[in-house]
C-alpha cells in the first residue's frame, strides 16, 4: 500500500473489522507506524467504573426476578433465604428493605407463617418517590467527576521527569460517559509530538478528592480503528473503556473483548441486521462434495492435457524451424516495410504543412510589401499636401495679423470714442484723485461724499466696464447692470445668504451691501486690466484704474510703453 512521509495512506477503499467480516467500513488513513502523538486530538471514556470488581463470595448469586424489589411478596419458601439480608439493615426512606423485627412479626405464635397486611400498602408496592430516590442513589453511585492526564513513556535528555504530565484535561462533573475536549499536540516540541507511545491516567472523585482508577501504557501502532463516529460503532464498550480521536477517525483497545472472538459475532450482531431462522445455513450437501471432487478431477486432465499440447506444439516448431525461418523474415519485411511507410506518411504530413507554412508567409510578405509601397505613396502625397498647405498657412498668417490690427484699430477708436464720452480727468492739487464727466469718486471713505454723485459717477464707471467687457473679448464674473445713478451688479459665483444683487447707490440701501457693490465693480476692473496684460496696484482706486485700462486699449502698441511711464509718473 503506498503511503506518504506521514504515515498516511493514499488510496481510499472499503475495509473490514476485523474477525467481523461482514461489516464494511472506510480504512483508517493513518497507517499503525504513522502514528504519532501529534495525530492526537481527544479522548472520552465509556462506562466508568470507580471500584474495582471483586471475584463472587461464597453466597450463591441471586436470580434476576422480582425479589429485588422492595415491595415484592416474600414467600414461605424463600424467607429463609432472606433472613440474613433482612437482618442487615434498612433503607432510609423507610420504604425499602424490611427490617428483621417486621420479618418476625409475619410469623404466627405457632410457627406458622401469617399473611402480611396491605392496608396501608394494598398492592405491596413501594412509593415511587422512594423508588425514584433508591434510583437516584444507585446512580449517583456510578457517577463520579474524572478528568486524565497524558505521560510519556520513558523520558529521555529532553524530558526531565517521565511523571511530568505533557497534557491534563479539565474536570468532567458527575458522568459516566464523559467527553472531555479536544486538544492539539501538534504544536509541541519535536520530542513529543513525534512520540507514538503515551501513558493515559484517569482520575476519578468526588469533592475534590481523586484517585487514579486506570493507568494505561499506549502504543498508538496497536490501536484498533472502529469507524469515524461512535455513532455508526452498534457494540458494547467494556467498563472504563478508552476511546482516542486521531486526526483520521476513532481508535480504541479493547481492553477487555477481542474483535477477533468468536463470541463476539454471537452477541454483537452487526447494527441495522437481524437473526431469523433463515438467517442460518445448512452445511453442505453429499452431492455438491461429489461435484467439487469431479470438478478437481476435470481440472487435472485438463492441466495434463494443456501440457501435452504444450509439448507437441514445442516439438512441431523445432522440426519445422527450417521452413518458417522465410516466413518469419517475410513477416518481418512486411512489418519493417509497414513501419517505413508510416515514417514517410508523416514525413509527407510534415513537408505539406511546411510548404503551406511557406505560402503563408510569402503571401504575407507581399502583403506586407504592398502596404508599404502605398504607404510610400500616401507619404509623398501628404508631403505634397503639407507643402501647398504651408503656403495656405502663411497666406492665412497675414490675413490674420491684418485682422488683428483691423481690430486693434477700431478697438482704438471704440476706446477713444468712450474716452470723449466719459472723460477721466485727474483732479488738480490731488495726486489719485479723478473725476468721471465733472463727477468726482473718492477712492475710499464714500459716506463724506455726496451721496447722488458718487452714485452718479458708479453708475458712469460701471457703464463703461460694461461696454469694455465687449469691445475687449472678456466675460465679466460679477455681472453688471448699468442703470446711471442706479446701477447694480450681482454676484453668482460667491457662497452668500440671501439676495445676489448689490446696489451701488447709496440713499435707501444697506451701507455694508453698497460697499461690497463697489468691491465687486473693481475686481471686474481687475479681470478687465489682466486681460490686457497690465498690473494692478491698489484694487481699491477705481478712477485711476479705468483710466489706466482706457489709456493702455487706445493707445498705438508703438506708444504702449510711453504711455505706461507717463501714467507710472502721475501717479
Amino acid at each position: 500500500m503506498p503511503s506518504d512521509s506521514d504515515g498516511l495512506r493514499t488510496t481510499p477503499d472499503t475495509d473490514f473489522v476485523p474477525g467481523i467480516g461482514t461489516a464494511p467500513r472506510e480504512r483508517p488513513l493513518l497507517l499503525p507506524s504513522g502514528r504519532k502523538l501529534r495525530h492526537l486530538n481527544g479522548i472520552a471514556l465509556r462506562n466508568l467504573t470507580t471500584c474495582v470488581q471483586k471475584a463472587q463470595s461464597a453466597r450463591p448469586a441471586k436470580s434476576s426476578d422480582d425479589d429485588v424489589l422492595a415491595g415484592a411478596w416474600k414467600s414461605a419458601g424463600k424467607l429463609p433465604a432472606r433472613t440474613e439480608e433482612l437482618t442487615s439493615g434498612s433503607s432510609s426512606s423507610g420504604g425499602g428493605l424490611i427490617h428483621a423485627k417486621s420479618e418476625m412479626d409475619l410469623t404466627r405464635p405457632g410457627g406458622q407463617l401469617r399473611r402480611r397486611s396491605t392496608r396501608g400498602n394494598p398492592l405491596g408496592l413501594e412509593n415511587p418517590m422512594t423508588r425514584q430516590k433508591r434510583l437516584e442513589d444507585v446512580t449517583a453511585g456510578r457517577m463520579a467527576d474524572v478528568f486524565f492526564s497524558l505521560h510519556t513513556v520513558g523520558g529521555g535528555a529532553l524530558i526531565e521527569r517521565s511523571d511530568d504530565p505533557i497534557y491534563i484535561s479539565e474536570i468532567v462533573s458527575k458522568s459516566m460517559n464523559p467527553n472531555f475536549q479536544f486538544f492539539e499536540l501538534s504544536h509541541s516540541a519535536p520530542h513529543v509530538s513525534r512520540l507514538d507511545k503515551v501513558t493515559v491516567k484517569i482520575w476519578a472523585g468526588t469533592q475534590g478528592q481523586f484517585r487514579l482508577i486506570v493507568e494505561l501504557n499506549v502504543a498508538l501502532s496497536a490501536l484498533q480503528f472502529i469507524g469515524k463516529n461512535l455513532e455508526n460503532f452498534g457494540y458494547p464498550f467494556p467498563t472504563n473503556s478508552i476511546i482516542f480521536f486521531l486526526s483520521d477517525g476513532i481508535y480504541t483497545t479493547f481492553m477487555d473483548i477481542s474483535l477477533s472472538s468468536p463470541a463476539l459475532h454471537r452477541e454483537l450482531p452487526i447494527r441495522g441486521t437481524k437473526l431469523t431462522p433463515t438467517s442460518i445455513q445448512s452445511t453442505t450437501s453429499y452431492d455438491a462434495i461429489m461435484k467439487l471432487n469431479n470438478l478437481e478431477d476435470c481440472i487435472k486432465d485438463a492441466e495434463q492435457t494443456s501440457a501435452k499440447v504444450s509439448s507437441q506444439i514445442n516439438a512441431i516448431l523445432e522440426r519445422e524451424s527450417s521452413s518458417m525461418t522465410p516466413l518469419r523474415e517475410v513477416s518481418q519485411a512486411r512489418e519493417s516495410r509497414k513501419t517505413l511507410q508510416g515514417f514517410l506518411a508523416s514525413e509527407r504530413k510534415r513537408l505539406s504543412a511546411a510548404v503551406k507554412k511557406r505560402e503563408a508567409l510569402q503571401q504575407s510578405l507581399r502583403m506586407r510589401r504592398e502596404a508599404m509601397a502605398a504607404g510610400r505613396e500616401a507619404q509623398k502625397t501628404g508631403e505634397n499636401y503639407l507643402k501647398e498647405a504651408a503656403v495656405g498657412l502663411e497666406r492665412c498668417r497675414k490675413d490674420l495679423g491684418e485682422t488683428k490690427k483691423g481690430i486693434e484699430a477700431q478697438r482704438r477708436r471704440i476706446v477713444e470714442d468712450l474716452q470723449t464720452v466719459y472723460p477721466v480727468e485727474p483732479v488738480p492739487n490731488h495726486p489719485l484723485a479723478f473725476t468721471i464727466r465733472s463727477l468726482p469718486l473718492p477712492n475710499t471713505h464714500h459716506e463724506d461724499a455726496d451721496p447722488d454723485t458718487v452714485s452718479a459717477a458708479l453708475g458712469y464707471v460701471a457703464h463703461v466696464a460694461y461696454l469694455l467687457s465687449f469691445y475687449l473679448g472678456t466675460y465679466l464674473r460679477y455681472p453688471l447692470q448699468p442703470l446711471s445713478s442706479s446701477s447694480f451688479v450681482r454676484d453668482p459665483i460667491s457662497v452668500i445668504a440671501g439676495a445676489r444683487t448689490f446696489p451701488l447707490w447709496v440713499k435707501g440701501s444697506v451701507y455694508f451691501r453698497f460697499e461690497y457693490a463697489i468691491f465687486l465693480l473693481n475686481k471686474d476692473l481687475e479681470q478687465l486690466m489682466s486681460s490686457q496684460g497690465l498690473w494692478v496696484m491698489d484694487i481699491r482706486h477705481t478712477l485711476p484704474n479705468l483710466k489706466y485700462l482706457l489709456l493702455f486699449a487706445g493707445a498705438n502698441k508703438t506708444l504702449i510703453t510711453l504711455h505706461k511711464s507717463t501714467f507710472s509718473a502721475a501717479l
